[in-house]
């Protein structure tokens, strides 16, 4: 007839027409995603969270903040900071402005800076054993870049790397502590440039 609507219900019914209590549907979509142990797939694909490599990154980014860095220049006749003092644990970036080579290396001394022994035109180096033992100019343990590129040795054994005009080297001093005594020298090494004054002094920031 015309004007009747006829109405649909959305739960099932009695024998009578009355409506009946409801049965959740299964979610089979949600079945299909389990695994075989019964989690939702999503659950295996749920960020996991690892205390070792947390603590890892902790230390790499405590150790990048901890080191102090240290822009100069090495000219003809001297090698330029902007601070004579700095940590025991320290990166030294020196560009050669001049126009000649430079022998670089870096002591320990107790010594004053401006005193340190000579023969030759060039800085005498003692082995960490003289007597009295603040007699002494010892090589520091080091590691050095130039330009990017690993050079020198990282034992102290005393032999400079040899930074050339326009180029950059990048030391890494990081002792592990403060010593009682004496204080860094950055030096360039060959005949004659200690006398013209081509050294830095670095004192420990106590």
């Amino acid at each position: 007839m015309r004007g009747s609507r006829s109405t649909q219900r959305n739960g099932p019914t009695d024998g009578h027409g009355a409506a009946t209590a409801e049965v959740p549907a299964t979610n089979h979509l949600a079945e299909r995603l389990a695994d075989t142990q019964g989690r939702p797939r999503s659950a295996r694909h749920r960020p996991v969270s690892s205390p070792g490599l947390l603590l890892l990154l902790a230390l790499v980014l405590a150790s990048c903040i901890s080191a102090q860095t240290l822009e100069g220049e090495i000219h003809d006749h001297a090698i330029v900071l902007p601070a004579d003092s700095a940590s025991h644990d320290l990166w030294l970036e020196l560009r050669n402005t001049g126009t000649e080579p430079c022998e670089l290396l870096a002591v320990l001394t107790t010594l004053p800076s401006d005193r340190l022994p000579t023969r030759e035109g060039r800085i005498v180096l003692g082995s960490g054993t003289a007597s009295p033992p603040d007699d002494d100019t010892i090589p520091l343990d080091a590691y050095v870049e130039v330009d990017g590129r690993q050079e020198g040795s990282e034992a102290g054994d005393g032999r400079p790397t040899v930074v050339s005009p326009g180029q950059v080297a990048r030391i890494q001093l990081a002792q592990t502590g403060i010593p009682d005594v004496g204080e860094r020298v950055i030096a360039c090494m060959a005949s004659g440039d200690y006398e013209r004054g081509r050294y830095v002094s670095l004192r420990y920031a106590r």
